[in-house]
């Protein structure tokens, strides 16, 4: 994971002391930390998959920028304050240089890839960035159309959330998985990152359902379920949704060939309790 951090920062271009502007923004959101849950689980497949280790460092990186530019996109739509513990760029510098900001870790995100060491995987991984940032992008404005309340149904909940936020889990593993000629199992990977995704959006969702409900659009899986006419038992139909997509997950993670999935299971079981 040092090497993908330094990777992510040497991909913007600019010191990171360079007053103002994007790259400076850019560089303060990556040094905040979080997670790297996307970056982990490229990481752990690929070195399962036998991938070199500076290829895994690339993809790991790639996907890592991907998530952080769909973060800050995602504070401008949102109006959000805050990101990881600190002011978002949003916040700090106005929706002009978060917007920048965001295109910059996305252009950095498809940039890194020009190091990979196996050039004939280029046009295959290239397409893979673009078909995941489309689904985002298409999941983020379906997510900003209001909901009128009890009209949005669960179906059309869990598909805007695997638009936006599925496609971005899934990217790690089906870029390993093509890294390493295993290309027949991404369907089966896109399966079990589309499931945790949801379960990881119902749990958000519980957290934040009362600074949602004073929002407006609200896209929150208790306010559909309450406008649907089940009140008090929003929370527990929503946790029972999403410990049935966590077994879900895992289940299909461990048909992924060399362990490539386990990272995945392991984050899911910790949910799963979680829940429990």
């Amino acid at each position: 994971m040092p090497a993908v951090e330094a990777l992510m920062h040497e991909s913007l271009g600019a010191a990171p002391n360079q007053k103002g502007g994007a790259a400076m923004a850019a560089h303060q959101l990556l040094a905040a930390g979080g997670h790297r849950v996307r970056a982990r689980i490229a990481l752990d497949a690929c070195l399962k998959l036998s991938v070199c280790r500076s290829d895994a460092t690339i993809l790991s990186a790639c996907v890592e920028l991907l998530h952080s530019a769909s973060l800050v996109h995602d504070d401008v739509a949102d109006q959000s304050e805050w990101r990881r513990g600190q002011r978002s760029v949003y916040s700090t510098s106005g929706t002009a240089i978060a917007v920048c900001t965001g295109d910059l870790l996305l252009s950095a995100a498809y940039g890194v890839l020009s190091g990979l060491s196996d050039v004939d995987k280029l046009g295959c991984l290239l397409r893979l960035v673009h078909v995941c940032t489309s689904s985002a992008i298409r999941g983020q404005c379906a997510e900003g159309v209001p909901f009128v309340a009890g009209d949005a149904s669960w179906s059309e909940y869990e598909d805007i959330v695997i638009a936006k936020s599925g496609a971005l889990l899934a990217l790690p593993l089906e870029m390993a998985l093509t890294a390493a000629d295993h290309e027949d199992h991404v369907v089966t990977a896109q399966k079990a990152t589309k499931a945790f995704a949801v379960a990881y959006q119902i749990m958000d969702d519980i957290q934040d359902r009362d600074v949602d409900c004073l929002r407006s659009p609200s896209f929150n899986a208790l306010l559909i379920l309450e406008a649907a006419g089940h009140g008090d038992s929003a929370a527990g139909i929503a946790s029972d949704f999403a410990k049935f997509r966590l077994t879900e997950a895992i289940e299909a993670a461990s048909l992924l060939p060399n362990g490539s999935g386990d990272l995945l299971t392991e984050l899911a079981e910790v949910m799963l309790s979680e829940f429990s």
